[in-house]
């Protein structure tokens, strides 16, 4: 009983520092979007696959933060985040059972605390700083097209439409 007792208070403690800890991250992050100077220049790419399932990781807070500066700096920002966008995520994926759904709600509720307050990726020139949502479609010509690619020959293609994304889109 006495594990079962410390067990939900470990868990509801968990849950009130995640949302206190996001609510600062969002109160932050409106404020870095607010402070912001007019961006110019090539934009700088920052992809975030996910960002922890619940909390906000040490990779993911660097991330942030670089992110921040640059913005903060006049430098703008290409956000690319998963909004339930991949097949298989390496933090989602369970181990013991593979083909369990993946954590995707609760990762994108944290990626959203993090962009809090830049806007979505428009087509008509607007704001430079900019997030872009991708979500989880098959391409069955793609995957055939890189299946006997090797890391390196990946590596360049992945850049390559990158970049094209970025520039031309």
């Amino acid at each position: 009983m006495k594990r079962v007792k410390e067990f939900f208070n470990q868990r509801i403690k968990r849950g009130l520092v995640r949302r206190l800890n996001n609510l600062k991250i969002a109160s932050v992050a409106r404020e870095v979007a607010r402070k912001e100077p007019q961006a110019n220049g090539a934009p700088v790419v920052f992809f975030k696959a996910s960002t922890g399932i619940d909390d906000l990781s040490w990779n993911s807070g660097f991330h942030l933060l670089a992110s921040w500066a640059f913005r903060l700096q006049g430098i703008p920002v290409a956000y690319f985040a998963c909004d339930a966008g991949m097949s298989k995520c390496v933090l989602g994926t369970n181990r013991d059972n593979p083909h369990k759904e993946m954590p995707c709600k609760s990762c994108v509720m944290q990626s959203k605390t993090l962009y809090m307050g830049v806007p979505k990726l428009t087509l008509d020139g607007g704001p430079q700083t900019v997030v872009n949502w991708f979500d989880f479609q098959h391409d069955s010509e793609l995957a055939s097209r890189i299946s006997s690619l090797s890391i390196s020959e990946l590596s360049t293609f992945m850049i390559s439409r990158l970049v094209h994304y970025v520039c031309l889109d």
